[in-house]
């Protein structure tokens, strides 16, 4: 492993070959990769996995860094070493390299494909203009936005008062919330098949603390499928974003993609409370969304706004926008991630969200 070897190098070129393959033919990765290729791996590795009742992902991620400070003390006591510094330099070079080339391998065929599919906004206008015959093009302005949000804090409204008279509807359970996010999945599958197949259900992390440090909500772990959440989120969001981790398991790789999906996925429950989890947490971000592109309409948007939707709106959009130690560096590594990835665009999530609900509703009816 630690020196000059030709079969790491092949898996590199390999593997960029395979990547460039999937860059240029987006709907081709989708259909044969996402859905057949990866999806056979993605079930496997929650069939094995999912039996353990905590995340292996953290434990792998705590040996990881372990290993990490191991070899970050043992390369400077070495350099000080007055003999064989240049040997041992040349050694962890190339397994460097070795480790890079492996991994990279490993990251496209375990996941790596799948930010490189079709963008879900320009999917669902192929899907509209095949089914009916025409060749319409969206665009996305802010009447389309207010429109949204109004549909939006209506249904929230109408959600909230079934929860007052449903006492049994609350869920903190994991298990729970992982099994009414699979329902969700389930019925949304029908008109998205790729939501379908059997995963490993959300776990509760043994890092909780150390997610809270870096402001991360849970983490999708792709060497093991699995999901892990942090047991410091609000109740009312807790459904959500258990459903947007479990998106990524099945395999949407783009951030807003999977909030979308895990919106539909949301309201498509028979739970009040995971639908109004759906509602709240997605007005949350469209308005923020609005607050930054049209402050004046926000500012009407926000004033007639019911008292108690937004209460519980600013106590989500508090929790997101909480400043923790870590949460710029996070930010800055998601973001390069995400380039790193093919996906250049310049928008915020908020934004990102807010166009891809106001295309879709553009499309198909409330």
């Amino acid at each position: 492993m630690f020196k000059f070897k030709i079969g790491p190098l092949l898996l590199f070129v390999f593997s960029s070959f395979i990547l460039g393959l999937g860059v240029k033919y987006k709907k081709a990765t989708g259909l044969i990769y996402t859905n057949i290729i990866n999806k056979f791996i993605r079930e496997k590795l929650s069939l094995l996995f999912g039996k353990v009742d905590i995340p292996v992902g953290d434990i792998l991620t705590i040996i990881f860094i372990l290993l990490m400070i191991y070899f970050l003390i043992n390369f400077i006591r070495r350099l000080f070493s007055p003999t064989k510094w240049l040997i041992y330099i040349y050694r962890v070079f190339w397994g460097g390299v070795n480790i890079f080339c492996l991994g990279f391998f490993i990251f496209v065929l375990f996941y790596g494909l799948n930010y490189h599919t079709q963008p879900l906004a320009n999917s669902l206008l192929d899907k509209y203009n095949a089914k009916y015959s025409t060749n319409i093009e969206v665009h996305v302005g802010t009447n389309k936005q207010l429109e949204v949000l109004k549909y939006l804090e209506g249904k929230a409204i109408d959600t909230r008062n079934l929860i007052k008279h449903d006492q049994n509807s609350s869920l903190s359970n994991i298990n729970d919330l992982s099994l009414q996010a699979e329902e969700g999945f389930r019925i949304v599958s029908d008109a998205f098949p790729s939501l379908a197949g059997k995963y490993s259900r959300a776990k509760l992390s043994v890092k909780s603390p150390v997610f809270d440090i870096l402001g991360l909500e849970g983490r999708y772990y792709i060497l093991t499928n699995e999901v892990s959440i942090s047991k410091d989120l609000p109740d009312i969001y807790k459904p959500f974003l258990v459903s947007k981790y479990l998106a990524y398991q099945r395999g949407i790789a783009r951030e807003d993609e999977a909030m979308f999906f895990a919106y539909l996925a949301g309201i498509n429950n028979t739970n009040p409370s995971v639908k109004y989890s759906a509602y709240i947490s997605i007005l949350s971000m469209m308005t923020q969304s609005m607050m930054l592109d049209n402050k004046v309409e926000y500012n009407y948007f926000v004033s007639n706004m019911d008292k108690d939707i937004r209460s519980d709106m600013n106590l989500i959009s508090k929790f997101r926008s909480k400043n923790s130690p870590g949460k710029k560096i996070t930010d800055k590594v998601k973001y390069n991630f995400k380039r790193l990835n093919g996906d250049v665009r310049f928008d915020s999530l908020e934004r990102e969200i807010s166009i891809l609900m106001a295309s879709y509703y553009s499309l198909f009816t409330y």
